[in-house]
């Protein structure tokens, strides 16, 4: 983003003299070619950001100042490490990537960490790291959370830890005043910041494939396995949607499922992810829709799992898939044999994107 591109930070150990794409771990920190960071959930060099919370507080904190584009930061001439936690695919940050991402945080000489997350969940493993001497120079900076409730009674985590280098901070509105979501605690609580309405950088997506299916797909998407097959179903408001079982409830014992019928090209591209309005009704970890990717459409790939009661928007991450030039998307509906069923999955509003270069003024929104 050329609003965060000024600020990003260059690893000096991994830079210079073709060090950063060597293959070589020039700095020895366990980490090969960590040139800006270092992704912990796929275990990468590409701490891509599909989510796009990460790419916003970065750009809250130190998007460049004075150049004419966008919006300003905090700090327009800081160093922005990128260490990537958590899968907005299954909704969620494990302990373990936490803290090795603390741990590479205060290795590498990070001043601050922002740790806008948290879980009610107490870690004593990822305390110990935040109090431990080799992060003792560096600052915590941790979200109240966004639940409305008092964290000095229903604690989250980080915020909640108590350790001398940790700051929890609670989200104000437009006119100072405690925004209506936000989590406080006069015991746990440091400080509140502006948290409603902030404009700031999000990532660069453009689309390679989309469908609102509209139109009929029978030529453009290929179903099979056990019936009921997939098909379209109007959604009730005057339009359509992809569904597992357009005519009612979906079978026990069914393995069902759709694709789009020609093989989505992928070459050159980096940071692909799929997003698409997802109704999902199914048994609670019994009945399951599992998105797949292929290359070959003989060994397939899962990419998310989703189960019960589900009504919001998705967004997989692909790039696993980067570069293919052959790729195939496919949702799945499995069901185990008992008779307890449900209106299935209905997709909606399917779009297909991977990380462009040019960027423009919808690069930018609020949070």
């Amino acid at each position: 983003h050329p609003d965060l591109a000024p600020n990003v930070w260059t690893n000096p150990g991994e830079s210079g003299g073709g060090k950063e794409t060597n293959g070589i771990d020039d700095d020895g920190d366990g980490y090969v070619d960590d040139v800006h960071g270092w992704d912990f959930v796929q275990n990468d060099n590409e701490p891509l950001d599909f989510y796009f919370h990460g790419t916003h507080v970065a750009g809250t904190i130190g998007a460049a100042g004075n150049n004419g584009t966008g919006i300003t930061g905090v700090d327009w001439h800081t160093s922005l490490i990128a260490l990537r936690a958590g899968d907005a695919a299954n909704g969620e940050l494990l302990d373990s990537d936490i803290i090795s991402a603390f741990l590479y945080a205060c290795a590498h000489g990070a001043r601050v960490v922002n740790a806008s997350f948290g879980g009610p969940e107490f870690s004593q493993a990822m305390l110990d790291v935040i109090a431990s001497p080799g992060c003792a120079n560096t600052l915590f900076v941790a979200s109240a959370g966004n639940d409305g409730v008092d964290v000095d009674t229903s604690p989250s985590y980080p915020c909640s830890f108590t350790a001398a280098n940790l700051v929890c901070v609670a989200a104000t509105d437009a006119d100072g005043t405690l925004a209506s979501f936000s989590n406080y605690g006069p015991a746990s609580v440091d400080l509140a910041a502006p948290g409603v309405d902030v404009l700031s950088t999000i990532p660069d997506f453009q689309s390679v494939f989309d469908d609102d299916f509209e139109s009929s797909i029978a030529s453009s998407w290929t179903v099979g396995g056990t019936t009921p097959h997939w098909g379209r179903q109007s959604d009730g408001a005057g339009g359509f949607v992809l569904s597992d079982s357009p005519a009612g409830d979906y079978a026990s014992g069914g393995d069902t499922w759709a694709r789009p019928t020609n093989a989505i090209d992928l070459s050159g591209k980096r940071g692909c992810a799929v997003e698409y309005d997802l109704k999902l009704d199914t048994q609670q970890d019994h009945d399951l829709l599992v998105v797949e990717g292929s290359s070959d459409l003989t060994t397939w790939t899962t990419v998310a799992t989703y189960s019960g009661p589900v009504d919001e928007s998705e967004f997989d991450d692909l790039s696993d898939f980067d570069g293919t030039a052959t790729f195939y998307l496919r949702f799945r509906l499995q069901s185990d044999s008992d008779a307890t069923v449900g209106d299935g999955a209905k997709i909606d509003n399917l779009a297909l994107s991977c990380l462009g270069t040019s960027f423009s003024d919808t690069d930018y929104f609020s949070l």
